[in-house]
């Protein structure tokens, strides 16, 4: 019997934002693995720049229609994609995981991290005869991924979402296809903080100096630093990468505000905040401690629209991974 298989992997939401694939620096204790080449098909390199082109095209298009901004083109990102692209046709998975138990916010964390990354996943594969792959035939494809994604409907619309988030500035586009199978991701990233240099690795003696600056602040806060912590991931097997279609932040955390005026306490403790915020040039610093001693740390900026009630309008701004021993 020939079968055509196409699945779409739903990004995840959390309560403060969307949730991210990568080859990984050399000084990583966990790495994604690096396929040696992206696999193009029939494709050169010159012919896949230009089908992303054209899927980049469609994603504006559809945000146009809605009213929405643009997105620029993301080289890092789509870098991430093609990598996770052929690996997850190397593997023969499909979803947002790797074998290694590796998801989209661990993979863009070990490659470095930067700006919050939204992915949608999807792939396709055909148990008939051979295909002759096209760039027409590839471009349809990635329009039916589209259309489908954008059909759906609440609460099951996470795709649709995350095209249509007004708070994404770029994306870049992974595809990767051979013989009758083919992979495809949309990496969108949220560009608005320029962080300093984060190390990958730590100890849970240490503390780490944390500091950055909003590229914007007359338009953007900087409203809350969150910590996040989880145990390292273990491997998966193909049928359970399948099985998680979608991915999200993890719930152990803690959440760092920024100091207020001389006099001013925050309601809920009594405290005055934990870090430093200018607002007028968005710098800030920030200590972040290992509260619960080894395992991986996420770091999230949270912002907000300057002139926004507190709590208001709030999106995620930067995702940064730690490996601490």
């Amino acid at each position: 019997m020939i079968t055509r298989l196409m699945v779409l992997a739903l990004c995840a939401m959390s309560a403060f934002g969307m949730a991210a694939c990568l080859a990984a620096p050399e000084d990583a204790d966990i790495a994604a693995p690096e396929p040696t080449e992206i696999p193009r098909g029939p494709f050169t390199e010159e012919e896949v720049s230009e089908i992303r082109q054209a899927a980049l095209e469609r994603i504006n298009f559809d945000r146009d229609v809605e009213g929405l901004p643009p997105l620029e083109w993301d080289e890092d990102a789509a870098e991430v994609g093609d990598l996770f692209c052929a690996v997850s046709l190397r593997d023969d998975t499909v979803g947002h995981y790797t074998l290694e138990g590796l998801s989209p916010l661990d993979r863009w964390g070990l490659y470095g991290g930067g700006p919050y990354v939204a992915e949608n996943a999807c792939a396709w594969a055909w148990s008939g005869p051979n295909v002759s792959w096209t760039r027409r035939g590839v471009l349809h494809l990635l329009d039916e991924f589209q259309d489908l994604m954008l059909a759906e409907r609440p609460p099951n619309d996470g795709h649709r979402r995350t095209i249509l988030d007004p708070h994404l500035t770029h994306v870049g586009i992974g595809l990767a296809l051979s013989g009758n199978q083919l992979r495809y991701v949309q990496e969108y990233t949220a560009r608005y903080v320029e962080l300093d240099e984060v190390p990958l690795e730590s100890t849970s003696r240490e503390q780490l100096a944390y500091s950055g600056r909003v590229l914007d602040p007359s338009r953007y806060r900087l409203d809350y630093i969150l910590v996040y912590h989880k145990d390292p991931p273990e491997p998966l097997t193909v049928a359970e990468c399948a099985a998680r279609m979608s991915y999200e932040l993890p719930s152990d955390h803690r959440v760092l505000r920024p100091v207020i005026g001389e006099g001013m306490y925050y309601q809920s403790d009594g405290g005055r905040g934990e870090f430093m915020y200018d607002p007028d040039t968005g710098d800030f610093e920030a200590t972040v401690r290992w509260y619960n001693g080894s395992g991986w740390y996420g770091i999230l900026c949270l912002l907000a629209p300057t002139h926004a009630g507190r709590g208001q309008g709030q999106f995620s701004g930067t995702w940064s991974l730690v490996q601490v021993s």
